[in-house]
């Protein structure tokens, strides 16, 4: 008999010792967590009529990898638990566990060869065999608990435990199929409902005497190794215990949605000690550290870092004497202090799995993070003596923890945060539909591809008749003759002043530069010496429509440049190159001359730039692309809530009058317009790579076909209508990527691109023929900017 889908899978995880510097976890961990997140929402398959298979008899093999040596399994845990812990066991308790698990491998093989390879096997046959290794397995649960070696056996114990509610899960779901009366049935109900308590708090009383018999008190002074112990034994109590008890309450998620939890372990895990750190901690700038379970409880289980400003002074070397953390929900927090000259890094939200800080003596020197998708680090400070690396295999860091007390105000020492990348970035277990958006253009429309990831905190801020935003004047934007760029979203109906910096006087050093919207739409831009002026303007735009609208004025080689929409306007200039510079505060929706208009509407993401930046950086800039780290970039307000510069100046603006903050829905309103759902596909958790920007006449059709596996169903995207391949099936038309009666000059195929990412496989779309970290699957379709998709249905 043939099952479709997985119910649920257990794996044995077998440790290794982490070393002293660098924390190493297995990658199996990884598979464990994803298997049982995939296996609890996975449905009931059927192996004959009306009877769907038991659960235990699909996890023989995970349970018990090694057929050849199935004690080694067990045999890597026992080591690794009496390192971790210092404690080991006698022979004779070692020999009897091992024991007992091979016998209760041998029971699983009869119970799966009972309930899913023998096909004449009847529902009575089945119970009794299940009754049997139901008894057999509960007799020997006293083992696993036995006294004195409980910590150093709860990875077995979890188990054991593992074990026994699989079966008791599967007479709980299967009692009906299987014979049973209703009062045998209630019974088992009964029975999973306590064991899934009582396993439970026998797991936490374990781990908090353990824990908690260490002794450790804030204000005394320990070496890191203390510290470092302990945490150790968090992080292996977690990936060999807390891992599988957390999801035990699920095992009858309809029946049972709760159940015992585990406390003080947090699912963070946390690196060895690294930063300013004495061997001995005898000297004043060593710290009280704090116990690992109260650092991690402190690290949040949703926001991830996406700024640091680390405050570097000099003595003798330069070193880290604060960090400003920032973070993507609006947070930060500082650590050490903030004084000293400014170094920023903005961090992409692309997971990060390795971190290493170098020290020198006494001092945190630089901290250095790579990145999921890059083998190049990006840091802040400088490389040092020491150096302390961490990684945590399938995890992703979330957080830089200070570990205790301070006792000056610098950088003490430090711990990284991790957490599971399939939980911070999680890929979708089932397809999400992707929004279609289309944009007309002369010859046919253009269609952008999306999924639904844009941020919920996107605003745009509304300026009134009587209000402004002021930015303060810096020589950065000091741009004498040179190129620069200023860039701008607006919605507006009415003439108005988007940004200027040339006060109304004449005469030396009153110079600046200017951008106007007059009347029917025409954009002007003027620079402005104080003498003389020098100025580009369009003929009438649809800028005035109410829709919002992206305008970028550029100084290229001494021409003046508009842009909107991304698509450069034909000008009209007169005068010659000037300088920009200006004394003034950048206004932003004013102007200082009072016969010129007043703004009034919504302003989005300005940015200011001392180059002229290229017609992809104007596109990106247009679809809201921007880091704030760009080469160029001296200024970026995104008005999201606040005035903040999100560049490297942090140069933070301030408003006059009354200025609101509104959502901002450029996607919908930008000249594009929503089409509804095109095609279903897997969610890339970071980004989304997908350009249909170029297709050939004969490549019309783009066809969808589906494999349908154990947690979802996978799409694969095709212009060969005949496609085969084992187990995919033809699954109607994704849309039509071009009209045949339209000419094209200029063909680009469309790349399908793969790459391993926590449970599973994430997919990209991209005109790259070669993208850094990706497999290239080959070519998906053809396309075009004029492509023409079919309608949705």
């Amino acid at each position: 008999m043939k099952y479709t889908n997985l119910l649920f899978i257990l794996l044995v995880i077998s440790f290794y010792q982490s070393t002293k510097v660098e924390a190493k976890i297995p990658s199996t961990f990884t598979i464990i967590r994803n298997a049982v997140v995939a296996g609890l929402t996975a449905g009931a398959p059927e192996i004959f009529e009306d009877f769907p298979p038991p659960l235990a008899g699909q996890i023989v093999n995970s349970l018990f990898p090694n057929q050849a040596d199935p004690q080694a399994v067990w045999n890597s845990i026992l080591v690794y638990a009496q390192a971790i812990i210092d404690q080991r066991i006698d022979t004779e308790t070692y020999s009897l566990v091992q024991s007992e698990l091979l016998g209760f491998s041998q029971l699983m093989d009869e119970y799966y060869f009972a309930a899913m390879s023998d096909p004449y096997a009847t529902p009575k046959y089945i119970s009794s065999v299940y009754i049997s290794c139901v008894t057999q397995v509960i007799r020997q649960e006293q083992l696993f608990k036995t006294q004195q070696f409980q910590a150093t056996l709860l990875p077995l114990f979890a188990q054991f435990a593992n074990l026994y509610l699989t079966f008791i899960r599967d007479g709980v779901n299967y009692g009906n199929q299987l014979g049973w009366s209703q009062s045998v049935k209630t019974k088992y109900d009964s029975l999973m409902k306590s064991k899934i308590i009582s396993y439970a708090d026998y797991s936490n009383s374990v781990i908090n005497t353990r824990i908690q018999s260490l002794p450790y008190e804030y204000t005394t002074k320990y070496p890191a190794s203390k510290w470092n112990q302990i945490s150790d034994e968090l992080n292996h109590f977690y990936m060999s215990v807390t891992l599988f008890s957390y999801n035990w309450k699920y095992f009858d998620v309809k029946l049972y949605p709760t159940g015992g939890s585990i406390g003080p372990v947090s699912h963070i895990l946390l690196s060895n000690l690294a930063g300013d750190i004495n061997g001995d901690c005898q000297y004043s700038y060593c710290i009280k550290l704090n116990r690992p379970e109260t650092v991690a409880s402190q690290v949040s289980t949703t926001r991830m870092m996406s700024k640091i400003t680390a405050y570097i002074i000099n003595v003798n070397i330069k070193v880290i004497n604060g960090l400003f953390i920032e973070y993507n929900d609006g947070s930060s927090k500082v650590i050490g202090d903030i004084s000293g000259t400014q170094q920023i890094l903005v961090l992409r939200q692309v997971p990060i799995v390795a971190v290493t800080i170098y020290t020198n003596t006494r001092y945190t020197c630089g901290i250095f993070f790579t990145f999921y998708d890059s083998t190049t680090p990006v840091s802040i400070g400088q490389v040092g003596d020491k150096k302390y690396d961490s990684s945590y295999p399938g995890q992703c860091v979330v957080d830089i923890v200070e570990t205790g007390l301070r006792q000056t105000n610098s950088v003490g020492a430090l711990a990284i945060a991790y957490d599971d990348i399939d939980f911070r970035f999680p890929v979708s277990l089932s397809p999400i539909a992707v929004s279609q958006y289309y944009y007309q253009e002369p010859n046919g429309f253009r269609y952008l591809y999306n999924l639904p990831n844009k941020p919920s905190t996107d605003f745009a801020i509304n300026i009134g008749p009587t209000s402004q935003v002021n930015i303060p004047n810096l020589s950065a934007y000091d741009f004498g003759t040179i190129d620069f760029s200023a860039t701008s979203l607006v919605q507006t109906t009415v003439p108005g002043t988007i940004m200027s910096n040339k006060p109304d006087l004449a005469g030396n050093n009153n110079g600046g530069w200017r951008i106007v919207i007059n009347t029917s739409g025409v954009i002007v831009f003027i620079i402005d010496n104080g003498l003389n002026s020098y100025r580009t303007i369009t003929s009438s735009t649809q800028i005035l429509d109410g829709n919002w609208h992206h305008i970028a004025v550029v100084r290229r080689s001494g021409s003046l440049e508009i842009w909107l929409d991304a698509v450069k306007l034909t000008t009209t200039s007169s005068g010659s190159n000037l300088s920009a510079k200006s004394t003034k505060a950048l206004l932003i929706g004013a102007n200082y001359y009072p016969n010129e208009p007043h703004f009034v509407g919504a302003i989005d993401d300005v940015t200011l730039w001392n180059v002229a930046i290229s017609q992809t950086q104007i596109s990106n800039l247009k679809n809201k692309n921007i880091v704030g780290n760009e080469p160029g970039l001296v200024g970026y307000y995104p008005f999201d809530n606040n005035l903040n510069d999100k560049s490297s100046n942090l140069n933070i603006g301030s408003s006059t009058g009354t200025v609101n903050y509104v959502p901002s829905t450029l996607i919908s309103n930008m000249g594009w317009v929503f089409g509804g759902y095109s095609f279903k596909a897997f969610q890339v958790p970071w980004s989304v790579i997908i350009d249909p920007t170029t297709v050939v006449v004969d490549r019309p059709i783009v066809y969808r076909f589906k494999f349908t596996q154990s947690n979802a169903d996978r799409f694969y995207y095709t212009t060969d209508s005949s496609f085969t391949s084992s187990g995919w099936v033809y699954d109607g038309v994704a849309f039509q990527v071009y009209g045949s009666n339209i000419k094209i000059t200029s063909t680009k195929p469309v790349y399908r691109y793969s790459r391993a990412f926590g449970s599973g496989l994430v997919y990209g779309y991209s005109i790259v023929p070669d993208i850094a970290g990706w497999t290239n699957e080959g070519i998906a379709w053809y396309t075009t900017s004029d492509s023409t998709p079919l309608p949705i249905v």
